[in-house]
């Protein structure tokens, strides 16, 4: 184990170290509107930036979601037709009307 690494996982145990992120060319209705919402907040623009990349980073995103909610169905033992029987079932419904 090196110097650096011995450094780091005294300072931060098993954790990674933090890392530090630039976003560049940031439109200034854009930097005005985050520093009103951290101020409101009685937070520092770095703090609140953090905060919300952290709430993105954690949040499932729709796709996520659906896949949840599907692999905890199957596990139910809950079973969906197949697509084939789907489209056939809507094209008979259309055909008859």
């Amino acid at each position: 184990m090196n110097v650096l690494h011995a450094f780091r996982r005294h300072r931060w145990g098993h954790r990674a170290m933090p890392v530090n992120v630039t976003i560049r060319a940031v439109p200034d209705d854009v930097h005005k509107a985050l520093l009103e919402k951290a101020r409101a907040k009685g937070m520092s623009l770095q703090q609140y930036a953090l905060e919300r990349l952290s709430e993105a980073a954690h949040e499932q995103d729709s796709w996520e979601t659906l896949v949840a909610i599907s692999q905890r169905l199957h596990a139910e033992g809950v079973r969906f037709p197949e697509r084939e029987t789907v489209v056939a079932d809507i094209r008979a419904d259309r055909d008859a009307s």
